[in-house]
């Protein structure tokens, strides 16, 4: 396959650290580690939840740091999150999505020294997607590489971190009114595994990650439109103790269908938590 696996999924921001803390301490999850990139300072935070990265990225600082790139694609904050897929070999990978029609918005950003290799590109919606090659001798080293933040918060375990990324932790999802469209894409063309498909959604699970697409329907609760990004899913212990953490922190809730609720992050990105069905 073209992909291993998703690598993390992420939102762009103005101010990494307030929305990172802000996950982070909703969440319950520590802040795993921030990098710091001149001239544009702080460009970068993530907290770990159930084996993912869910990461913070500072807004149009990108082709200030790669001052080369010309036509970099990213989403405006509060648009919803990205997600970036790992590759083994960048170069090859961009041959083969570039020979079936994907269209690449820059070339290869290279960061930390060369061992990270990043690329962005257009799905069929017009929405970024990244890949990521990450070159570290070790996993160590990814972390060594990056300053450790001093900002931990401690594990309240509202958030997911119940299993590792194979049990479907965080998921994320798109709305999208043509959803064969998303299945050419997806399954076709990045040749992700179909998971579930019915008149209304069409899901992937690849490497135990869930990536959904629903059809935009008028009464849909929180809708996003076709060009903006997608929602977190991140899978909670209790979703009515954690629908009364949220209120009692005077976070507004909204129950969707099933043990699942949804709030808005303060960049007004939508977020879902979800609770595991006995037959799931």
């Amino acid at each position: 396959m073209i992909v291993n696996r998703v690598d993390n999924i992420f939102y762009n921001t103005e101010d990494v650290a307030r929305l990172a803390t802000f996950h982070a301490q909703t969440l319950g999850m520590p802040i795993r580690r921030e990098q710091i990139e001149s001239p544009a300072g702080l460009m970068w935070m993530e907290i770990n939840v159930g084996g993912m990265e869910l990461s913070f990225r500072r807004a149009k600082e990108t082709q200030r740091v790669h001052p080369e790139l010309q036509d970099f694609l990213e989403l405006d904050p509060g648009k919803g999150a990205t997600i970036s897929f790992e590759v083994e070999d960048m170069e090859a990978a961009r041959r083969e999505l570039s020979a079936r029609g994907v269209r690449f918005r820059g070339d290869i950003i290279s960061c930390t020294d060369g061992k990270e290799l990043i690329s962005i590109f257009e799905d069929s919606f017009g929405r970024p997607v990244q890949l990521y090659e990450p070159r570290f001798a070790s996993p160590d080293e990814a972390v060594m590489m990056a300053k450790r933040s001093d900002n931990i918060l401690p594990t309240a375990q509202t958030g997911a971190n119940l299993r590792n990324v194979h049990d479907m932790a965080m998921s994320i999802a798109f709305y999208a009114n043509d959803l064969a469209m998303a299945k050419r894409f997806y399954g076709e063309i990045l040749e992700l595994p179909l998971y579930r498909e019915d008149e209304y959604r069409l899901s992937f699970l690849h490497d135990g990650t869930t990536i959904e697409f629903r059809r935009y329907l008028p009464q849909s609760v929180q809708p996003l439109a076709s060009h903006q990004g997608g929602i977190v899913a991140v899978e909670v212990r209790n979703c009515d103790l954690a629908s009364l953490r949220l209120t009692h922190s005077s976070i507004a809730v909204q129950h969707l269908s099933g043990a699942r609720v949804s709030f808005r992050d303060i960049d007004d990105n939508p977020v879902e938590l979800w609770e595991r069905s006995p037959r799931d």
